[in-house]
């Protein structure tokens, strides 16, 4: 698997909803890496804030592009509850490592540190 260019992306700014290098959130940050990847993550997420008790609609949409897969695999997505309950998504690096969103903008972040991660191959 080939390596994508993701440098360009560290530390641009987190912004609710952003789908561009003046701003990314979490959700717009999987969408560009997974295009550099010759993947296709459509830009279906709302911009509120998704819990395990609202994204009932946004869940089934989801599936039809991903596979849930037992364990980290390079580019694929890892999906976990943050510290507010929310669901919070990043792009696997490697088996080890992932790139995501945060308040204080796009880094790069240890697996080891999330509690019940989930992991999703992108299939289209």
């Amino acid at each position: 698997m080939e390596e994508i260019k993701y440098d360009d992306l560290l530390c641009v700014p987190f912004k609710k909803g952003g789908r561009s290098k003046d701003g990314l959130d979490c959700y717009g940050l999987c969408i560009e890496l997974c295009r550099r990847c010759g993947k296709t993550l459509p830009d279906f997420a709302t911009f509120c804030t998704i819990s395990p008790k609202n994204d009932t609609q946004k869940r089934k949409e989801f599936n039809h592009y991903v596979k849930e897969i037992p364990q980290a695999k390079k580019h694929a997505l890892v999906e976990y509850l943050n510290d507010d309950g929310e669901i919070h998504i990043g792009f696997l690096l490697d088996e080890k490592t992932y790139i995501h969103a945060t308040n204080c903008g796009v880094r790069i972040t240890p697996l080891f540190a999330l509690k019940n991660p989930k992991f999703y191959e992108v299939v289209k």
